[in-house]
């Protein structure tokens, strides 16, 4: 009897709620990168357990194992037959489990028939419905009789020493220190200044319509090129790439910025770098500046060829936060800012489908902040005007929108208010500002009284509403709320 492959694919829960789970720089350092290699080096343990030898990554295919693609905790792997298969499995999800105690591995598979599309949807349909089965339950809780912690609610498996003190830590806790490199930092490192701001941004940037277009490019593929034509797929090459080249951004604007009191202390760190999935913690006022230079610079790179339809677009969210506040909550935030930005862009799809670059951003002052919809929904409108004109637009070679075009309708009015020598419009010096923002939060009424004295003294003000989408908006309201958090990192050397 003829023994059939087997097409396997292998997705990890939970990897960032895993990462965030902790306010600790440490501990998020620790695994940044671990994402990116877990399922891997969990297959290779697996191997070695099951052969019972040291098996390396280009020797797996000889030992019946071929890796298709590995990509942000996913995993394609043709198996020789079921068996290899299932205990390979097994081995790989007891190994993730000692190794991260909350990890979870989903993993399935489909016979291989000959036609590989075909196959690989099944197996997508497959995996799609097994996550929806799965519930969302921790492996271990606490006992009544024992310590919890406070982040995270796990139960206190030990102690640690620290700067002179004593900390208790979980167990989960304790494995992601076995991966960390010895480091000083701490999140409070991010403040530009102690005492008179401590806000820092957590920033996630997203792939648009990633999914989609591979599995467009996978349609074309078979059994006999799809390990060739997987590598081919550069998304986490181009994305990688553009992270290198904010890093030669960032350290140029840190060696001529004048407002870095120490010099030692990071302004952004990578924490999550997994193909098209990026998050950054970084100092606030840079934030904004160097989301917008990220999103230019990666629609400058392809996920597959050189045809301009696999140019890349992407979405960013940020969250701007006190430094104390509680880490997960903060990338919850800019999660959802990301996928409001995302709401935005499929709604304005350019006539071919194309999406273009889309960011929003939001300041955290109160934990109900992080449920993104619902407050603004309840804060975000005062007589029949919106508040906030963002998410905006990045400009991007095959998009453009003007309607919310991130210079001319934020970027421009941003640059005015930080700097109103350089322009003849003098009324809105910083205090006249925030009092047009809280006129803008007291209704159309309160605008009209501040229009009016600063028109009774000779003094001009931008446009102070816009109609788009048929929706009256506020035209600086944004502008307004995040002047204070705003540095330009465009003039650094790097990117004149």
């Amino acid at each position: 009897m003829e023994t059939k492959k087997v097409l396997a694919k292998y997705d990890i829960r939970g990897i960032q709620a895993f990462v965030f789970r902790t306010n600790k720089l440490k501990e998020i350092r620790a695994v940044q990168n671990l994402p990116e290699k877990i399922v891997f080096d969990a297959l290779l343990n697996a191997a070695g357990k099951y052969f019972n030898a040291d098996i390396k990554g280009n020797e797996l295919k000889n030992n019946g194992i071929q890796v298709l693609d590995k990509a942000g905790g996913n995993a394609f792997v043709i198996f020789d037959n079921i068996e290899l298969y299932r205990s390979i499995s097994r081995f790989m999800a007891f190994d993730i489990l000692e190794k991260t105690y909350s990890l979870k591995l989903l993993y399935t598979f489909v016979e291989c028939t000959g036609d590989f599309y075909s196959d690989y949807t099944m197996l997508n349909d497959k995996l799609g419905k097994l996550k929806s089965e799965m519930p969302e339950v921790c492996h271990i809780g606490a006992f009544p009789v024992c310590r919890q912690d406070d982040v995270t609610g796990f139960p206190i498996a030990g102690k640690i020493k620290e700067h002179g003190k004593t900390s208790f830590i979980t167990e989960e806790s304790a494995l992601k220190r076995t991966y960390a490199e010895k480091s000083g930092q701490k999140i409070d490192d991010f403040i530009l200044e102690k005492g008179v701001d401590s806000h820092i941004a957590v920033i996630h940037i997203d792939g648009n319509n990633m999914g989609n277009r591979i599995n467009d490019i996978i349609r074309k593929m078979s059994y006999y090129n799809a390990a060739e034509e997987f590598r081919k797929i550069k998304v986490r090459d181009s994305f990688a790439e553009v992270c290198r080249e904010m890093e030669t951004v960032t350290e140029s604007f840190r060696n001529s910025d004048k407002n870095t009191g120490n010099k030692n202390n990071p302004i952004i760190h990578a924490v999550i770098q997994a193909g098209d999935d990026i998050t950054y913690i970084t100092r606030a006022d840079i934030a904004l500046s160097f989301t917008k230079i990220f999103l230019e610079k990666v629609s400058e790179k392809y996920m597959y060829g050189s045809d301009d339809k696999y140019l890349i677009s992407a979405c960013a969210g940020i969250a701007f936060c006190n430094s104390h506040f509680p880490f997960s909550d903060a990338y919850a935030l800019a999660e959802n800012c990301c996928a409001a930005a995302k709401r935005r862009a499929k709604n304005n799809k350019a006539q071919d489908g194309y999406i273009g670059n889309w960011i929003d951003f939001e300041i955290c002052t109160h934990i109900k902040n992080v449920d993104l919809q619902q407050s603004r929904e309840k804060y975000g409108k005062v007589d029949n005007t919106e508040l906030n004109l963002r998410p905006y637009c990045v400009k991007h070679p095959k998009y453009h929108n003007a309607d919310y075009d991130f210079e001319e309708k934020f970027e421009k009015y941003l640059r005015f208010l930080i700097n109103p020598q350089k322009s003849n419009e003098l009324y809105l010096n910083r205090s006249r500002a925030k009092e047009l923002r809280n006129a803008y939060s007291d209704g159309r009424n309160a605008v009209k009284i501040f229009e009016q004295a600063a028109k009774s003294r000779d003094y001009s003000v931008p446009e102070l509403y816009s109609e788009t989408d048929g929706v009256q908006k506020a035209s600086l309201y944004d502008a307004i709320e995040i002047m204070d958090l705003y540095t330009d990192i465009s003039t650094a050397e790097a990117v004149k």
